[in-house]
């Protein structure tokens, strides 16, 4: 590089002339931000992979808190088979429920 050719002693610095002086400066900062980049880079890269680990850890095999919810509007939908005086139809209500159940758990 050309730019490489430029850098010179502390002693010499002084008697370069200004735009040598700022393109010594420019390459040199150049040199900092890319290693600065490279650093931020990685800590990105390693946060990233932590977060797509957490997130396929708790999203298959991980209940999420509402799932007491579905458990006790199971126990009420059963127990309304028993309460309501004409029958009431609770196998098709019991395939709607799983359905929706099944897309909470697996889609969401």
């Amino acid at each position: 590089m050309e730019g490489k050719k430029i850098q010179r002693t502390t002693e010499q610095k002084g008697k370069l002339k200004k735009n040598e002086r700022n393109q010594t400066e420019c390459i040199q900062r150049w040199e900092t931000n890319k290693n600065r980049n490279k650093k931020e880079k990685k800590k990105k890269r390693k946060h990233q992979n932590g977060k797509k680990f957490a997130a396929f850890h708790y999203s298959f095999p991980h209940f999420p808190p509402s799932s007491s919810f579905f458990f006790f509007s199971f126990l009420l939908l059963i127990s309304l088979r028993f309460i309501h005086f004409p029958p009431f139809p609770i196998f098709p209500l019991c395939g709607v429920y799983f359905f929706l159940l099944f897309l909470f758990f697996f889609f969401i």
